[in-house]
């Protein structure tokens, strides 16, 4: 009996032994917490220069009380920033959680990439730090994300398509055969797990049962991701809780082909189509699609869709990869590389795909140089009063004057010169130990600008801003930020000083050890924030013009947002304020302000908003702005003039992009930026370009409409000579100058929310310069699509005019709602005008608009 029982014993110690913490002697108490990994790759476990990711800290607590310990993480080489997690770990408990980190923007691509993590608590014991090494991405990298479960174990299994429908849109951009997989069980739940690719195919419903990684994906696709979800693999309900509202999908049937065409859709729809035939049938989702734009078609319904979501690109395939690829043939090029080469080949449409997939991400609407230059300006000092100036520049007048006359009369006038010039010495002394005073008092203060980007679909918003921080002296400060918000940690501007970003429960961080140069300071800043109530604008076509409404109280609350989650401190006098607020009947808090409101349309110049306290606004025929104007107002004062820059870089990235949605656009004063300095800071503006999608409703039967020609869709058709050149669907604009003459017959589309409609008046706005030529603008359609019928023919034309056309043209609209006219520029008339150089220079057409007045058409029960 005596030998079972030492056996036991030796047993049991045995296992006490190797359960117990490495590096700890049989003598030692074990610590209270101890550390399972600090550091470690996790989540896509992939980094990229310059972009966020996350490192995984799994924690154990041994003791029968919580504990609080702080975890930090640093990159080898640059251990002058650090991250950190401040973790509450509870009683007898194993806890996981991540910690985000940069990597730097410069950091070499040939070196290897590692991580030192360590515990730093007296609970954990002496910390030990841990080496992670990690791999680092190239900007070509592409994720992919499906359901592990459903890949064949074996080759045996099956061919997965999902997989080498993935592999060839690599091949067919060129880039090699290199995916991230995501082998973890758990999905990113931050947008930084997502940050290191620009690409990512989604195949599978892994994103159903998680509500935060689907949110951080979210955030990741407008910041500029481009995603391939495989609709085949991937259900229709994930992909619209994933999209939100942005677009509806309608499943109608699923039906099996073996022999049909993929055809292009749009403007590409006369390319040649690409023929499929295959043995196994492949199955076609024939769904009713809304809210997106159809790239491919099978028989007439969507195969590819593509939809835009901020800066970002989805692309949903509706038809099985299978009928994307093709196996390698004999007559393709052998397979020779094992890195590039695949077993299958892209067709057309999936080339088309990979080539939107590698585009880069368009940039932000307002450079960060501006935002940062618009955000400096707000930073002020406190100059010397006009009391103080004039009292001295007084005294200096005075004492000339006194001066003068007594040397006057004791016959020393000679002397008046040095006199002057020393009274003027000491009027300068006088006014710079004034300056010098007053600087020395001058507090610390902080300004933001800000462009806040609504996403009504998703009940969510985007921001990219810029932070100006002005203080006296190099000092130390304290920077908190709330949920969602992030800075550049690997600024210049503290280039040397160590940054311990400190995180907390929630995607807070704070900002310690950071020791701020003096003088003004500008950082770049970004915060995707989720709301309770979703913010929009809504309009209709009504009598006096596009007529709608913002709903001012929900969007207070999204201004407010960041500063209502802050945990930092807040100033004595917002603290007043927001009490004042509270107890008015109608505070801040109640609704927001936005001023010099403009309404844009991808087809014409802004609109005017005419926005009123009670968030209502008007824009008619008559509230167009001139070229390059935003305010409606005949001056415009100094805090117009610095925002002007802003207005015009956002409507310019607008017009590049091609986007087809209307905004509401206005400027905030009350718009917190999430990110708070500290208790020296005093408050300061924190101003913000709010932009707003525009829902514009239906017109109701029998009401009068006014429709301004920004409104009013124009393209160019195929005439009897073809398409025209001279006028960009794409921009919407005239190409000018131009020397040859031409016939350009140009498409009014008219609003689909006001139709069916019956026109009362229709006014051409023409603003040209054509010389020694001769313009004749002809209507298109009627009974007969060939005929016509001339409305205006003038010599000479230039300058800005309108014509009014006659009401036999106003019975000529299409059934779609569309008024087609023909615009015929002849050649130059004679000699005389040859030589004169006419026909070199050229003639232009800057801009041409139809604003419309009509009536909405009763229903057919009236």
């Amino acid at each position: 009996m005596r030998l079972p029982f030492l056996l036991f014993l030796s047993l049991g110690m045995l296992c006490r032994w190797g359960l117990a913490p490495t590096g700890l002697k049989a003598d030692e108490a074990a610590p209270p917490v101890y550390v399972v990994t600090v550091g470690s790759p996790v989540g896509l476990k992939a980094y990229a220069p310059g972009r966020w990711g996350t490192v995984s800290v799994v924690l154990g607590n041994r003791d029968e009380q919580p504990h609080t310990v702080r975890a930090t993480v640093h990159l080898r080489g640059f251990e002058q920033v650090r991250f950190s997690r401040e973790i509450w770990l509870p009683a007898k408990s194993l806890r996981q959680t991540t910690i985000p980190v940069q990597v730097p923007e410069d950091f070499p691509t040939d070196r290897r990439l590692e991580f030192i993590g360590r515990v730093e608590s007296p609970a954990a014991g002496p910390p030990r730090p841990l080496e992670h090494p990690a791999p680092l991405l190239q900007p070509t990298a592409m994720a992919f994300v499906d359901d592990p479960q459903l890949r064949p174990a074996s080759a045996d299994a099956g061919t997965d398509y999902a997989y080498e429908s993935a592999l060839a849109v690599r091949a067919a951009s060129g880039l090699d055969r290199s995916l991230v997989l995501n082998s973890d069980r758990f999905l990113p739940a931050h947008f930084q797990g997502w940050a290191a690719v620009r690409a990512m195919v989604l195949s599978g419903d892994r994103l159903q049962q998680h509500p935060a990684a689907r949110q951080a994906l979210r955030e990741w696709i407008v910041r500029g991701g481009r995603l391939w979800i495989q609709g085949d693999q991937t259900s229709l309900a994930t992909i619209e809780r994933l999209l939100g509202a942005a677009v509806h999908l309608e499943l109608v049937d699923r039906v099996p082909l073996n022999s049909f065409a993929i055809r292009y859709a749009g403007m590409k729809g006369d390319n040649e189509p690409t023929q499929v035939v295959v043995e196994e049938p492949v199955q076609l989702k024939r769904v009713l699609v809304d809210g997106a734009e159809v790239l491919f078609t099978i028989d007439g319904w969507p195969a590819v869709i593509g939809i835009d979501l901020g800066r970002g690109r989805v692309l949903i395939n509706l038809v099985d990869s299978r009928a994307l690829i093709r196996p390698r043939q004999s007559s393709d090029r052998p397979a020779r590389n094992e890195l590039h080469d695949t077993d299958f080949i892209a067709r057309e449409p999936l080339r088309e795909l990979a080539t939107e997939l590698r585009g880069e991400a368009p940039p932000p609407s307002v450079p960060s140089d501006l935002r940062a230059a618009v955000t400096a300006q707000q930073i002020g000092y406190v100059l010397p009063s006009r009391t103080t100036l004039a009292a001295v520049l007084g005294g200096f007048c005075a004492v000339v004057l006194l001066a003068a006359g007594g040397l006057h009369l004791a016959g020393r006038r000679e002397q008046l010169v040095w006199l002057s010039g020393g009274a003027a010495v000491l009027a300068t002394l006088i006014l710079v130990a004034v300056g010098v005073g007053r600087h020395s008092r001058v507090a610390a203060s902080t300004a933001s600008m800000q462009v806040m980007q609504f996403h009504p679909q998703m009940n969510e918003w985007s921001v990219s801003g810029s932070l100006a921080s002005y203080q006296q002296d190099l000092q130390e400060v304290q920077v908190h930020a709330t949920e969602g918000a992030r800075m550049q940690v690997h600024s210049p501007r503290l280039a040397g000083r160590i940054r311990h970003f400190v995180w907390s429960d929630g995607d807070r961080w704070r900002l310690e050890q950071a020791v701020m140069p003096a003088g003004v300071q500008v950082f770049p800043f970004e915060r995707y924030q989720t709301g309770t109530v979703p913010v929009t604008a809504r309009a209709r076509f009504a009598a006096d013009g596009l007529s709608g409404r913002v709903d001012l109280s929900t969007l207070a609350q999204a201004l407010t947002a960041a500063e209502q989650t802050s945990p930092a401190p807040r100033q004595a006098a917002e603290a007043a304020e927001a009490a004042e607020a509270a107890a008015s009947p109608r505070g801040p808090a109640d609704a927001a302000v936005l001023k010099d409101a403009v309404i844009v349309f991808p087809y014409g110049r802004p609109l005017a908003a005419n926005l009123d306290g009670d968030g209502r606004f008007v824009a008619g025929i008559g509230d167009a702005l001139a070229e390059n104007e935003f305010f409606n107002s005949t001056f415009i004062d100094s805090l117009q003039r610095q925002r002007r820059p802003i207005y015009q870089a956002w409507y310019d990235a607008y017009r590049r992009r091609s986007d087809d949605n209307a905004y509401l656009i206005g400027w905030s004063e009350r718009a917190s930026s999430g990110v708070t300095w500290g208790a020296a800071a005093a408050a300061g503006d924190e101003d913000a370009l709010v932009v707003l999608p525009l829902e514009i409703l239906g017109t109701r039967p029998a009401m009068d409409v006014q429709i301004p020609g920004a409104a009013v869709e124009a393209v160019t058709v195929q005439a009897d000579s073809g398409h025209s050149i001279v006028f960009d669907n794409q921009t919407h604009r005239w190409n000018h100058p131009y020397t040859r003459p031409t016939r350009t017959r140009l498409r009014f589309q008219l609003p689909s929310s006001a139709l069916p409609l019956q026109l009362k008046r229709a006014s051409l706005f023409i603003d040209g310069n054509i010389p020694s030529r001769t313009l004749t603008i002809d209507v298109i359609g009627g009974t007969d699509a060939g005929e016509r019928r001339t409305v205006y023919e003038r010599s000479n034309a230039s300058g800005k005019f309108t014509v009014e056309l006659p009401p036999e043209a106003l019975q000529r609209l299409d059934p779609e709602g569309g008024l087609t006219l023909e615009f015929i520029v002849s050649d130059v008339r004679g000699p005389a005008d040859e030589e004169g150089g006419a026909r070199e220079s050229g003639w232009s057409i800057r801009e041409t608009r139809l604003d419309v007045v009509g009536s909405t058409l009763p229903s057919n029960g009236n």
